[in-house]
């Protein structure tokens, strides 16, 4: 099977990191014998993927279809959909009556979370079909082997782009800040860089936390994300909007527990992690601090069996079934 993957987002020399979930997923496609190429012209594909629903890729996606007969999908990841974002309801009307147009003429729509496709449906976007597709862990994660808990000083993880409207790091440093006066028993380690990264920094000094209490590492490869979770006891994600949340599925796989806020799209289960409302510091708060108590009780072992579904070898399945059933519905 020959499927051409278009995406305004791709990695490359000038930002590695820009749409590296496409990139996962195309590699995942290609680890089950599919044929793929990226955003070049290629008539002769038998499927295109369209990821991220715009103008530039969607009507290249269009002409395929209406020209030479090549069915698409749409795999959308975006957070311009979510109401706390809000910025596909600020594009010009002209041009969400064309992308809704190249959104209902897809064969499908496969979002990575039931929060996303909610979010895509109140915009107006309309499809027969609708689907679920996971993002992919890093196989590094899953190469480290499962730690028993450590003793001592508890080590909290927080892993995140620094954009502060949508990942909350202020609200996690307050909930830090409080818990810091009545128990020192802790860590928290920050990993990652983004536009907000030295404003949370200089908010964490005016809080005037305790000497070491904080550790901040700037961005790491994905082998040295992995290593920090693994010696964690608890990964903390608590976003204001995400339509994943790609380090829960990280926490997972490598065997921790994870809290999350209810606007993250990869919901937790009772056996990984806790869920508290977004914005709400106080249930924050009591959530680190139950973390702190009990993380070391959680069962490692199996955080990392529901932490499998995010393998290369299992999200390309997904793939090919979802390829496969694209082919007969068109």
């Amino acid at each position: 099977m020959k499927v051409l993957y278009l995406s305004v987002w791709y990695p490359s020399e000038r930002d590695r990191m820009a749409g590296l979930f496409v990139q996962n997923h195309a590699q995942a496609a290609a680890s089950q014998g599919v044929e793929v190429r990226v955003n070049t012209w290629w008539q002769d594909a038998d499927l295109v993927q369209l990821n991220v629903l715009t103008l530039k890729m969607g009507l290249v996606a269009y002409v395929l279809k209406r020209v030479f007969g090549i069915p698409y999908i749409l795999v959308e990841h975006w957070t311009g959909f979510m109401p706390e974002n809000g910025q596909y309801l600020r594009f010009p009307r002209w041009k969400r009556r064309l992308l809704e147009q190249i959104a209902a003429e897809a064969s499908a729509i496969y979002t990575v979370s039931p929060l996303l496709k909610k979010a895509m449906k109140d915009c107006g976007i309309k499809n027969s079909r609708w689907g679920h597709v996971d993002n992919i862990v890093d196989d590094c994660f899953y190469r480290l082997p499962a730690l028993p808990p450590s003793e001592g000083t508890k080590r909290l993880l927080h892993v995140s782009c620094f954009l502060e409207r949508a990942k909350n790091v202020k609200g996690l440093l307050r909930a830090v800040k409080t818990l810091s006066r009545e128990r020192q028993d802790f860590t928290l380690t920050l990993v990652g860089n983004g536009p907000d990264w030295q404003a949370c920094r200089d908010y964490a000094d005016s809080l005037s936390l305790p000497e070491g209490m904080l550790r901040w590492t700037g961005e790491i490869a994905p082998q040295g994300v992995a290593r920090e979770m693994q010696r964690s006891d608890a990964n903390i994600l608590v976003s204001r909007f995400e339509t994943y949340g790609i380090p829960l599925a990280e926490a997972m796989a490598v065997g921790i527990p994870s809290v999350e806020s209810d606007a993250t799209g990869l919901r937790l289960i009772k056996e990984t992690g806790l869920s508290v409302p977004a914005d709400d510091e106080a249930a924050l708060t009591d959530a680190i601090r139950y973390m702190l108590d009990h993380a070391r009780e959680y069962d490692r072992s199996a955080i990392r069996r529901h932490g499998t579904r995010f393998t290369t070898q299992e999200v390309g399945k997904q793939l090919l079934k979802i390829y496969e059933q694209s082919r007969i519905r068109s």
